[in-house]
C-alpha cells in the first residue's frame, strides 16, 4: 500500500489558493477536514464537489480528479484497522475490477487517510449522470409492460454476477442503487465498502432485504427478492397509495413477482437465469461459460465494454509499515460508443466522453457501426491465427517504439518484448497486469504478432485483451484473446483491417502465484506487412 506525500492543509485551497468551503456544511475550511462537521474536502488528486449521500458507514462524495468527475465511497473505522481489514479493501477492489460489464461502473482505486482509529477508506469509482429509479418510481407509476422490461433488464445485470467464478450476490439492490442514464442504459451502483464477499447483514430494516439476510446469509435468491420487492413498488406509483397492492397485472406476471419476492428462499427462482426464462424465454440465451473478457450485455445493447483502471491502494501521509504496495499506473480513461436517439419527451443525454477511434470487435458487443463480431467489414481479413514457426521481420514497426508496463519481475524489463530475440521475455506477477507499446508517430496499421504465455499452478488457459489508442489516453478494444497451455510461446498472429495508430496495450488478470511472460510483440503496416510480400525494405 502506497502514501502519497502530502500533510494537513494540502489541497484544501481552490485555483489560486482561495480558501474551500464544506462541501456539506458549506464552512469555511483549512484542512481537508471540515472541522464543523467532518466532511472531507480533498482526498489526493480528487476535489470534493458536493455530497451525495450520507450513510451509516461514511459519506458519499462526488468529487473532481484527473479524468474528471468521480464518485468518492467513504468508510469510517471504529478503530485502528487491521491488517485483515486493509486487506478486505484490497480484494474487494480486486473483485470490482474484475467486473468487466457495460452497466457496471468503473472501479479505479482505494485511498486512504488519518491513522489509527481516524483512518478513512475512500473507493473512487466512475460517475454514471442520470437519475436512479426511486425518483422516477416517485413521479410516475410503471405499467405492466415496462415493469417487465426493467425486470429483463435487472435480471441480465444479475445472471453477469451469478455466472461469474466465484459468483457475487450485490446485497443492496433497491431503486436508488440502480441509475437509468439519459440514453436508457440502465446501471447498478453500490457494491460492498470493505465486506468480503460482498453481502452485508442488514443493520437498519429495508423493504428490499429478505428475512435470511438480517443474520448475513444470501445466495442468488436474495438479489431476486430485492428486485420483486422493487418492481412491485414501481408499480404501485407514487403518492397515498403506495403502500396498496399492484393494480391488476396479467396472471402469468403476478405469479412472477410473487415467486421472486417470496419469503422463504426455496419458493423463489434458483437464479437470474430461470427468471428470465420464466418471464420471456428468448431473452435468456443457453446457458454457458461467459469467458472474462467477453461478457455480452443481456437485457440492454447501450453501452460499450469498460475495463476498470490499475488495482491501487493508496494512503495518503506517511507509511505503514509491512502493508501491501500496489505501485500501478492507471492505464487511462476508457471511451464510450456513440448514443443512440433519445426518445421524445427524455431528458436530455448526459455529455458523451471521446467519441470511439477505433473500432470494436472480437468483444460480444457490435463495433462502432453496429455489426456483430465476425461480420465482413471492408478488407478486414477475419481471425486470429497460430505460427509456430513465425519469425519477426526486421521491418516490423514494435521495435522503434517505448514499452511500458505495470510492475515486472526483475531483469525481465517490458523492453524485452521489442528487440526480437526469443530467449528474452518480459515477465510479471502483479494484478492486474498491462503492457504498453508506444510508437513515435501515428501509423496506418493491419497487423500484430504477440507471443505470450500465463504459467500458475492448476493454469489450463489464460485470457486478454488487445487495446489501440490515436493517443495514448482513449483506448478502444481490437482483441479479446484466449490462450491455452498447449500456445504458450507460440505467436498468435492478428490481421485487422487497416487504421491509423500510435499505441497499443495488452491486458491480463492474473491470481495467486500466476505469471504473465510475453516475449514479443509486433506491428505491421505501411510498408511492413504481416502477411505477404513488403513494400518496405
Amino acid at each position: 500500500m502506497e502514501r502519497t506525500r502530502g500533510g494537513p492543509g494540502e489541497g484544501a485551497r481552490g485555483r489560486g489558493g482561495g480558501e474551500l468551503s464544506c462541501p456539506a456544511c458549506t464552512q469555511p475550511v483549512e484542512s481537508p477536514f471540515c472541522a464543523q462537521c467532518g466532511a472531507v474536502v480533498q482526498v489526493g488528486p480528487y476535489r470534493i464537489l458536493r455530497v451525495l449521500s450520507h450513510g451509516g458507514m461514511g459519506r458519499t462524495y462526488l468529487a473532481q480528479g484527473p479524468e474528471g468527475r468521480m464518485v468518492l465511497r467513504e468508510r469510517c473505522f471504529s478503530a485502528e484497522p487491521t491488517p485483515a481489514d486493509l486487506r478486505g479493501l484490497q480484494l474487494e477492489l480486486q473483485r470490482l475490477q474484475a467486473l468487466v460489464h457495460p452497466c457496471i461502473p468503473r472501479y479505479l482505486e482505494v485511498l486512504l487517510s488519518g491513522s489509527g482509529a481516524d483512518t478513512r477508506a475512500y473507493r473512487v469509482q466512475e460517475y454514471i449522470e442520470g437519475t436512479p429509479l426511486e425518483a422516477e418510481f416517485a413521479l410516475e407509476r410503471l405499467t405492466e409492460a415496462e415493469a417487465q422490461g426493467l425486470a429483463l433488464q435487472v435480471l441480465g445485470l444479475l445472471r453477469y454476477l451469478q455466472e461469474r467464478s466465484p459468483p457475487l450476490v450485490h446485497g443492496d439492490l433497491k431503486p436508488s442503487n440502480l441509475i437509468r442514464r439519459a440514453d436508457g442504459a440502465l446501471f447498478l451502483l453500490d457494491f460492498g465498502m470493505g465486506s468480503s464477499p460482498l453481502l452485508r447483514p442488514g443493520s437498519a430494516a429495508s423493504p428490499y432485504r429478505p428475512p435470511e439476510q438480517a443474520s448475513g446469509g444470501g445466495d442468488a435468491t436474495t438479489d431476486l427478492f430485492a428486485l420483486g420487492v422493487l418492481l412491485k413498488q414501481g408499480l404501485r406509483g407514487p403518492g397515498p397509495g403506495a403502500s396498496s397492492p399492484p393494480p391488476a397485472l396479467s396472471p402469468g406476471f403476478t405469479r412472477f413477482l410473487e415467486r421472486l419476492s417470496a419469503p422463504e428462499r426455496r419458493a423463489r427462482f434458483p437464479s437470474a437465469y430461470e427468471a428470465m426464462r420464466a418471464l420471456e424465454p428468448s431473452a435468456a440465451p443457453p446457458r454457458r461459460r461467459t469467458p472474462l473478457l467477453k461478457a455480452a450485455l443481456l437485457g440492454t445493447g447501450v453501452c460499450l465494454t469498460a475495463l476498470g483502471g490499475g488495482l491501487v491502494l493508496k494512503e495518503l501521509s506517511g507509511f505503514r509499515p509491512g502493508a501491501d504496495v500496489s505501485a500501478l499506473a492507471d492505464p487511462g480513461p476508457m471511451t464510450e460508443a456513440p448514443r443512440p436517439d433519445v426518445r421524445p419527451g427524455s431528458p436530455a443525454p448526459a455529455p458523451a466522453r471521446t467519441k470511439p477511434t477505433v473500432p470494436t470487435r472480437s468483444m460480444g458487443f457490435a463495433d462502432a457501426d453496429g455489426r456483430l463480431p465476425g461480420s465482413a467489414r471492408g478488407s478486414l481479413r477475419e481471425g486470429e491465427f497460430l505460427d509456430p514457426h513465425h519469425t519477426p521481420k526486421r521491418c516490423e514497426w514494435a521495435q522503434h517504439g517505448t514499452a511500458t508496463s505495470s510492475l515486472h519481475v526483475p531483469g525481465q524489463e517490458p523492453q524485452a518484448v521489442l528487440d526480437h530475440d526469443p530467449d528474452t521475455a518480459w515477465r510479471s506477477t502483479t494484478q492486474p497486469t498491462w503492457l504498453r507499446v508506444d510508437l513515435p508517430k501515428e501509423l496506418e496499421l493491419e497487423g500484430l504478432v504477440l507471443t505470450w504465455a500465463v504459467t500458475g499452478p492448476g493454469r489450463t488457459s489464460a485470457e486478454g485483451i488487445l487495446e489501440a489508442s490515436l493517443d495514448g489516453k482513449a483506448w478502444e478494444p481490437m482483441f479479446a484473446l484466449t490462450n491455452t497451455s498447449a500456445e504458450n510461446g507460440v505467436p498468435h498472429l492478428l490481421p485487422f483491417a487497416r487504421r491509423p495508430l500510435k499505441a497499443v496495450r495488452f491486458k491480463v488478470l492474473l491470481s495467486g502465484s500466476d505469471v504473465l511472460s510475453v516475449r514479443s510483440l509486433e506491428l505491421y503496416g505501411s510498408g511492413c506487412a504481416l502477411l505477404g510480400e513488403d513494400p518496405r525494405p
